[in-house]
């Protein structure tokens, strides 16, 4: 019908956010993810003397960027 709004042409409530998660959170995470099981299958556990932790195996927190929670709780 002409003239008449669709529904898929209004975002939904949320959808910038989701978004912003996907690009600044989830997505940052499952590369991270993918680069970590690369050092586990190849056994490459580098240790840090001076920091007493791992070189290349991180807590997931320490991939995502400070900064891009910050935006995405902005939206």
């Amino acid at each position: 019908m002409k003239g008449k709004l669709q529904v898929k042409d209004v975002p939904r409530k949320g959808t910038r956010r989701v978004e912003a998660w996907v690009y600044t959170v989830i997505n940052p995470l499952i590369e991270a993810l993918r680069v970590e099981k690369s050092f586990l299958r190849d056994k490459n556990w580098t240790w840090r003397y001076q920091t007493k932790d791992l070189e290349f195996i991180l807590p997931l927190g320490k991939y995502i960027n400070s900064a891009s929670c910050q935006t995405s709780r902005t939206l």
